[in-house]
């Protein structure tokens, strides 16, 4: 299956970009080969600006563990002082999960 992602995603990207198609992958890449996290990192780069359409990849998705990542990164900000906690609000919150925009 991660061959055909493979497979797919270099045969395929170019013309997804040229068509405006942007990329977006939510979920938990930690899982996934390092070849393959660097090819997904490559489409979202790469089609960060086309807005014709948006074309959601979910890899190892679950709406509680996207909840618990975003506040565990939100926390991540708050300790090293990029944010302060009075700044978590349900607007930020939601601006910082995977499924926003």
């Amino acid at each position: 299956l991660m061959g055909l992602l493979k497979l797919y995603i270099r045969r395929d990207l170019a013309e997804l970009h040229q068509n405006g198609v942007r990329v977006r992958v939510i979920g938990d890449r930690q899982g996934l080969q390092p070849d393959i996290r660097g090819l997904l990192q490559e489409a979202e780069s790469l089609t960060a600006g086309n807005e014709s359409l948006t074309l959601i990849i979910a890899f190892n998705y679950g709406g509680r563990d996207e909840i618990v990542r975003t506040a565990r990164k939100l926390a991540e900000a708050v300790a090293r002082g990029d944010m302060a906690g009075e700044a978590i609000t349900a607007e930020s919150f939601a601006a910082a999960l995977d499924t926003q925009g």
